[in-house]
């Protein structure tokens, strides 16, 4: 009698296979109709706009050499030549896009130009600032160019960390660029940071390029399957 069972067992051992390749069917289709979670792209000049500082991830401003707090720029203008952020009253340290047909003073039309100043009793430096809308990995890339004929110094800091830039230059007379990967919390700031060189902030204009690219995760239906074809297989080992 046990052996009649045993292969009454067997018996239906390969219907029940039969029975589970459907499952598995759905979930391959599954896996493979659910793209990854697309990337979004942050671009300091595609992006710039006088319309709100805030604008977006992004804002400008201005902050003391060697860092301290952020203000943000008041004024604007818009012109032929450019529309530009700037300090109220003075007109630099400024933050600006030149979109005339030709180069002025060192920036190539389309582009951004951060420009340093001296303000007051201080020299400040020109700032654009991304703030993360969500927590993720970032990847960072772009340059800062030669711009006019002034040696600038070139920063990137993160989350108010003066002391340990992510990227410092000083007194360049040079394009840099620049390529790194930041992974954040909701809230945390990369700043583009323009000061000023040996010979001060005269004829500081320099060319930014940035691009924040966040760095894309499966879709969530890639892992589900993966886990239940991993749920299934083990079964169907302890079954056997």
């Amino acid at each position: 009698m046990p052996r009649l069972v045993q292969r009454e067992d067997n018996m239906f051992r390969p219907n029940l296979a039969k029975a589970k390749r459907p499952f598995f069917y759905l979930v391959a289709l599954l896996l493979l109709s659910v793209p990854a979670v697309q990337a979004t792209t942050w671009d300091v000049t595609a992006d710039f706009s006088i319309s709100a500082n805030p604008n977006g991830a992004w804002s400008y401003g201005y902050e003391p050499l060697g860092g301290g707090t952020f203000t943000k720029f008041t004024e604007t203008s818009d012109s032929a030549s450019g529309k530009k952020w700037f300090i109220a009253n003075t007109g630099l340290p400024a933050v600006w896009k030149n979109l005339s047909g030709s180069t002025i003073d060192g920036l190539p039309t389309g582009e951004l130009s951060l420009h340093p100043s001296s303000a007051g009793s201080g020299t400040a430096l020109a700032v654009a600032r991304w703030t993360a809308p969500t927590a993720g990995t970032f990847s960072v890339s772009g340059s800062f160019g030669t711009g006019d004929t002034g040696w600038m110094s070139y920063y990137i800091f993160y989350d108010n960390d003066f002391s340990h830039p992510v990227v410092s230059h000083l007194d360049d007379p040079n394009t840099e660029t620049f390529s790194f990967t930041r992974t954040v919390v909701l809230g945390n700031i990369i700043e583009f940071v323009v000061g000023p060189g040996s010979g001060g902030p005269s004829s500081g204009n320099t060319p930014l390029k940035a691009t924040i690219n966040s760095v894309p995760l499966p879709g969530a239906a890639w892992l589900l399957g993966f886990g239940l074809l991993r749920l299934v297989g083990c079964r169907r080992v302890r079954k056997s």
